[in-house]
């Protein structure tokens, strides 16, 4: 079970908060009843509470996307959308890819020190959704820096076993921070550009930098992750955004880059995909039912009884 608004809660709350005190002041609580209950139920429509389902009926289409995701620790840095990781703001940001390319097939790729295909091909859009949701960044007593040319052999891969079929648009979504901390030398992304139909690289965190909240050794909380200065000082590290490495193997792969300080440029760029694809026959297949209409009846005889009140 999730909820998808159709509103943003952070706007329509506050908006249904105001119009019942209003209501309360004008008319007293005991004459509100109706007008709560109407309230009530047009914000568990705007919820739009969705249940999981292999017995969709969906159009599918001609796309393979593939969703590669950096999980090193610096994508635990809070300075990601409203405040919170740049990773929480990854997660945002592939739902919203596989709701509005929905019929597709994806992939999911991660790396770290290492990269690896989590998922392989499929349209059970379901799985994909989770297993994106609970991805963490790699365990810092694992981590040996980073280096996000890491990830070129498995998308290599995955795009290879794509590559097979004709009529297909291969599309890519990279998200990073595009920080590099190893003294590894950057590989190009150039080998990669002959599968790749359309994309984007998509740059998360900002230049000044944030703080990175991990496990502590105890594994009872979390503190900021520390670095040791000269003469072994202990002060509290922050990773930046590297714009530069991101735009450069935006250009190697030869597809667009954004930075998603907020998600207008990705709308964007999926409505321009989207234009691309030739659907085919329809079809069943695992994700998300919606259960709004399950309130729109008792909505509508609460509507007839207002109505009947004020005639």
């Amino acid at each position: 079970m999730r909820i998808h608004p159709i509103i943003s809660l952070w706007i329509i709350i506050p908006f249904f908060l105001l119009i019942l005190l209003y209501l309360w002041w004008k008319k007293g609580r005991q004459k509100v009843v109706l007008e709560t209950l109407l309230l009530v139920f047009l914000f568990l429509i705007n919820l739009r509470i969705q249940y999981p389902s292999d017995d969709i009926q969906t159009s599918t289409n001609n796309l393979d996307v593939l969703l590669v995701i950096d999980t090193t620790i610096s994508m635990n840095a809070l300075d990601g959308r409203d405040s919170k990781t740049r990773l929480d703001s990854v997660k945002e940001d592939v739902e919203y890819i596989i709701d509005n390319l929905n019929g597709a097939r994806f992939a999911l790729v991660t790396f770290d020190n290492k990269s690896r295909i989590l998922i392989p091909y499929i349209r059970d859009t379901q799985m994909i959704f989770h297993t994106a949701q609970g991805l963490k960044v790699l365990d810092r007593s694992y981590a040996r820096g980073s280096n996000i040319s890491v990830s070129i052999d498995s998308m290599k891969k995955a795009l290879e076993s794509a590559n097979k079929e004709e009529d297909r648009i291969q599309v890519v979504f990279y998200f990073s921070d595009g920080e590099i901390t190893n003294e590894e030398k950057r590989q190009s992304f150039s080998s990669l550009a002959s599968y790749i139909d359309e994309g984007a690289v998509l740059g998360y965190g900002t230049e000044k930098g944030a703080r990175m909240k991990v496990a502590n050794y105890a594994g009872d909380g979390e503190e900021y992750l520390p670095y040791y200065g000269d003469g072994y000082a202990n002060n509290i590290a922050v990773s930046k955004y590297e714009e530069k490495n991101l735009t450069e193997i935006a250009k190697e792969m030869k597809i667009d880059y954004f930075h998603l300080t907020d998600t207008k440029d990705l709308k964007k760029k999926i409505e321009q995909i989207k234009k691309s694809t030739t659907s085919n026959e329809d079809g069943k297949e695992t994700g998300y039912g919606d259960l709004y209409y399950l309130f729109v009846i008792p909505l509508f005889f609460l509507l007839l009884l207002e109505m009947r009140k004020t005639v």
